[in-house]
């Protein structure tokens, strides 16, 4: 499965016809059933070769179904300088220094006076202020902003920001002021999602009111509750120079797990 995953990543991100994977795949495992049920024992790695040939096939066109940009209606394929567009925002907002940061959906596109349905994740950065700070997961949008590529790196062995987006599914990204956008509706997302960032925020709330600040809230909001806009890149660089930084990877839920067994060995 990793290695059907990894072709298809290296090689263009699955540009091969959809059907040419289906047809193949069936093939490989009628093939491996066929040699299964007809040939003796001593040729039973027939079978296991086209199994394995057959999970990688599988993880090859998992990639492709999950490539938004390979999809027709990816908004990168009929967006133009100029177009309107509506999106969706499919997590909460990021506070930057000088800019709020969301991931969106870009769920349609105006056309010659009509909307055409698209798909495909973009980075938004709003102006800092109030308006922007106030937008929620699940909002939806129409904007009046270019969409343009992210850039590629410029020096060699600079860090990859395009194709680490690209691995997220993110290919294009937006300045929107406040003039170049408004609200439409809320709550279009998940129910769930809503709900676990509603819980997130106010655990955020219970460290601030207990006078949690700088660091302390930075490095206690990523290990609990997996929350890292506030950690910096001085704070990043202390851990990473100290050899620590696996400590601010750790999940909430294994911090969780140390608090019980703790609790369980400390109960007198």
């Amino acid at each position: 499965m990793i290695a059907g995953i990894a072709v298809a990543s290296i090689g263009g991100r699955a540009s091969l016809p959809p059907g040419y994977v289906l047809a193949s795949l069936i093939v490989v495992i009628a093939l491996a059933l066929l040699s299964w049920r007809y040939l003796n024992w001593r040729k039973r790695w027939i079978f296991g070769c086209g199994l394995f040939l057959a999970i990688m096939m599988c993880g090859y066109e998992l990639t492709r179904l999950k490539t938004e940009k390979l999809h027709n209606t990816f908004f990168g394929k009929c967006y133009q300088f100029g177009d309107l567009w509506t999106a969706r925002l499919t997590e909460p907002i990021q506070e930057k220094d000088n800019s709020n940061k969301a991931v969106v959906m870009v769920t349609g596109i105006t056309k010659k006076d009509r909307w055409v349905a698209t798909r495909g994740k973009a980075i938004v950065y709003f102006g800092k202020d109030t308006l922007s700070s106030a937008l929620r997961y699940g909002d939806c949008l129409i904007l009046d902003a270019k969409l343009s590529n992210v850039k590629p790196p410029y020096n060699p062995w600079q860090f990859d920001y395009q194709n680490y987006l690209a691995n997220k599914g993110v290919y294009h990204q937006a300045f929107a002021y406040p003039q170049n956008w408004k609200k439409l509706k809320s709550g279009e997302g998940s129910p769930l999602y809503a709900f676990a960032y509603r819980l997130r925020d106010k655990f955020l709330r219970i460290f601030e009111q207990n006078g949690i600040r700088g660091k302390e809230y930075a490095v206690g909001s990523a290990l609990i509750l997996g929350y890292t806009d506030k950690l910096d890149a001085d704070l990043m660089k202390e851990y990473s120079g100290s050899g620590a930084m696996h400590i601010l990877s750790v999940s909430g839920l294994h911090v969780g797990v140390i608090y019980l067994v703790l609790n369980y060995l400390l109960f007198l």
